[in-house]
């Protein structure tokens, strides 16, 4: 779905795909969230940073 959309937003897909990893820990969706983390093909300090605060801000201290 990101490929579809980054283009076309002019946004590129690991920025798009950080936030959408940020979206599915704030409505408590732990699984989806390391499930697009884990295929995201490039990942840099924002998605790694990304990935650990919000998995630490909802006590996921073990998946870190």
């Amino acid at each position: 779905m990101g490929r579809k959309i980054a283009p076309w937003l002019g946004v590129e897909v690991w920025r798009l795909k950080t936030a959408m990893v940020v979206g599915y820990v704030k409505v408590g969706d732990m699984v989806e969230a390391k499930r697009l983390f884990d295929e995201m093909p490039q990942r840099n300090v924002a998605s790694w940073n990304a990935m650990i605060w919000d998995f630490v801000k909802v006590g996921g201290f073990e998946q870190c």
